[in-house]
């Protein structure tokens, strides 16, 4: 059994972290033999041990390029595309993975042009392709409600995470960490936070009384600062307007660009993580956060639920109240932030890229006969 794997987003983020982590499983095993299609470079850079073919392939991935030009995978071989934007002409042929539908659904990709490409190209995938994977429960029923048809064809199989980075990190390493980057003892955190649907601008205003009127919400949530990490140093312009509007720049901590053994330290040291997203496919932070023994308080939409279950506590994102009396529920009970780190961790054992692998590959075993 043949796999032609579409490599291109190797080194993103999201989707990236995603193709990272399958390539690194299924080149551990003789079957199926993987064949990457993408920049040799990077795959050998990130695969020093990988000996076998590349086949090179560099047009932009969302292109019209990428339709005309993708290479024909030899016969009998099944080509994954690990997003949706997949060659129309090699479908029947091709398992297609749809982690959310965010192209339709948020008002961030509503131009005409970027809207109808993606969902001509979703009609497609829905039709015809051979197989159909979605990172959650969620993101299928988002996939079948519009496309009903593509039922039969659809496997849902959770990503991920990697447990030989994100465990809860030694008392050293977290002090080493604090002192690296002059943060305090105790912290706010949320991570990812690029786009409007991930609703941090919603956080800034939610929190802003916390720190303004200790007086009265009380002096542990008021003196604890936000920690915003992925942003490699600035923050995007509607998360900076929101902070200057609320006046709470002195509450706010945006870290440098980071090392990936480095996120390890972050997420444990921090008090809890706050994910506010209004829409998600599946919600990294949540399950690398729970792995590293901290309480999550999320937003109650989307994936995050299904990743999350019992072992984080919900809020729901547009009611600024909401997420203030969680938050100081959470502070306020030691006993209860200690119960939820230990569910976290036990949730978090459920994610692993070994059964993401063994599933994905029975979905070509199936299709291969």
């Amino acid at each position: 059994m043949k796999i032609w794997y579409d490599a291109r987003m190797l080194g993103f983020s999201g989707i990236g972290t995603q193709v990272q982590h399958t390539l690194a499983e299924l080149f551990q095993r003789t079957d199926p033999e993987t064949v990457p299609v993408g920049n040799a470079a990077t795959v050998r850079k990130l695969f020093p041990e990988f000996k076998g073919r590349v086949v090179e392939f560099d047009a932009p991935i969302y292109s019209i390029k990428e339709q005309i030009r993708f290479p024909s995978p030899e016969k009998g071989a099944i080509l994954h595309i690990p997003h949706y934007a997949a060659p129309v002409r090699f479908l029947s042929r091709s398992v297609v993975v749809v982690h959310d539908l965010i192209h339709l659904q948020s008002d961030e990709f509503a131009a005409p042009h970027f809207r109808m490409y993606a969902r001509t190209l979703l009609n497609r995938v829905a039709a015809k392709a051979a197989a159909i994977v979605t990172v959650s429960n969620y993101t299928r029923d988002c996939l079948l409600e519009r496309y009903p048809q593509a039922a039969d064809r659809t496997t849902v199989i959770h990503n991920g995470i990697d447990h030989s980075l994100f465990h809860p990190a030694s008392g050293k390493e977290m002090a080493q960490f604090r002192k690296r980057y002059d943060l305090p003892e105790q912290y706010l955190l949320c991570v990812g936070i690029g786009k409007r649907h991930k609703n941090v601008d919603f956080l800034i205003r939610a929190l802003a009384p916390l720190w303004k009127n200790s007086g009265t919400t009380g002096k542990k949530a008021a003196l604890l600062p936000l920690v915003i990490g992925g942003t490699g140093g600035a923050l995007p312009d509607y998360v900076q307007q929101a902070v200057n509007e609320a006046g709470v720049q002195s509450h706010i901590i945006v870290m440098p660009r980071l090392e990936e053994q480095e996120l390890r330290p972050l997420y444990s040291a921090a008090s809890c993580l706050l994910m506010p997203s209004l829409l998600e496919g599946f919600g990294f932070p949540v399950a690398e956060a729970m792995a590293c023994g901290t309480p999550v308080l999320s937003s109650n939409r989307a994936s995050l639920p299904e990743i999350g279950e019992n072992a984080a506590l919900y809020f729901d994102p547009t009611d600024e109240e909401d997420l203030r009396a969680k938050l100081m529920e959470l502070l306020k009970r030691p006993a209860l932030a200690d119960r939820m780190a230990m569910q976290g961790v036990k949730r978090a054992a459920r994610f692993t890229w070994e059964e993401h692998v063994d599933l994905l590959t029975a979905v070509y075993r199936r299709l291969s006969g």
